[in-house]
């Protein structure tokens, strides 16, 4: 895991698969922000604690590959702002990094199983 120091956050991105009307949303269409499950919180972090779903700019923060998953690592004033609408999280899935049987990578939805509540 990543550790957070000082004013910074760090989250494991979140993809939107399905509209809240339960439309799937091709890979084509981008959401102009990101969502990012919070991991971890620097001690002068106030605003935001681990488990929050945030909502960032997509070029937002520094991306970190780790343990087959995105990260993001972002000052605490590049937040937006919190997720709180159920049926927004419940279609967000956290997403892995993979590789087909060629060995090119690839990113999938993590299983439900490893998405952490």
């Amino acid at each position: 895991m990543i550790k957070a120091i000082k004013n910074k956050v760090v989250g494991k991105i979140m993809l939107r698969q399905k509209t809240s009307g339960g439309l799937i949303i091709p890979d084509a269409v981008k959401d102009p922000q990101a969502y990012c499950k919070v991991t971890s919180v620097g001690e002068d972090v106030t605003s935001i604690k681990e488990g929050d779903v945030i909502v960032v700019h997509i070029r937002g923060g520094m991306d970190v590959l780790f343990d087959k998953c995105i990260m993001k690592v972002l000052n605490e004033e590049e937040i937006y702002g919190t997720l709180t609408d159920e049926n927004m999280l419940s279609n967000l899935e956290e997403i892995v990094i993979g590789g087909d049987t060629e060995g090119e990578p690839i990113i999938q939805p993590a299983p439900k199983s490893r998405i952490i509540t």
